[in-house]
């Protein structure tokens, strides 16, 4: 129930659960486009602000993030912190 009502507070999910499906699948593929656009690219095609906010994220955010639960310590879940992060600066 924790993941509904998250999104639910965020404004991510409707209140009402009519064509809530169609809204978060329409989110979901937002974000992935948005990952392929701003992400998902190589650091040759990067500005150097970009690269900035990067390195910024990796030494500032992903590693501070409730550092003393072994969860956010796994590389998987940093990768997907960057990824989020990265993406949300930006738009």
């Amino acid at each position: 129930m924790r993941p509904d009502v998250w999104r639910l507070l965020l404004g991510y999910a409707p209140p009402n659960s009519d064509g809530k499906e169609g809204v978060l699948r329409r989110k979901l593929l937002e974000y992935l486009g948005c990952v392929s656009q701003y992400y998902d690219i190589p650091d040759t095609e990067r500005s150097d602000d970009e690269i900035n906010i990067l390195c910024q994220i990796a030494i500032d955010y992903c590693p501070r993030t409730v550092a003393d639960v072994s969860f956010f310590l796994e590389p998987q879940v940093q990768k997907s912190l960057e990824r989020i992060l990265y993406t949300w600066f930006s738009e």
